[in-house]
């Protein structure tokens, strides 16, 4: 994140980045469900829900 990170911001700077990989996350996840039409992808995307489910929802 920042090379000198104020103590008093660095909670909400995790926070913000937080936010921005659990976007990002759903996105992919989105995709993924949309190409889900192609052999093999189902599979995955299940794969992905999954450790997005314990690795976000889980906390």
């Amino acid at each position: 994140m920042l090379k000198d990170p104020d103590e008093n911001s660095e909670i909400q700077d995790v926070e913000r980045l937080l936010r921005e990989i659990r976007q990002a996350l759903e996105s992919i996840i989105g995709a993924m469900s949309a190409a889900g039409m192609f052999e093999g992808v189902g599979g995955m995307n299940q794969e992905i829900q999954i450790a997005y489910q314990s690795a976000v929802i889980g906390n």
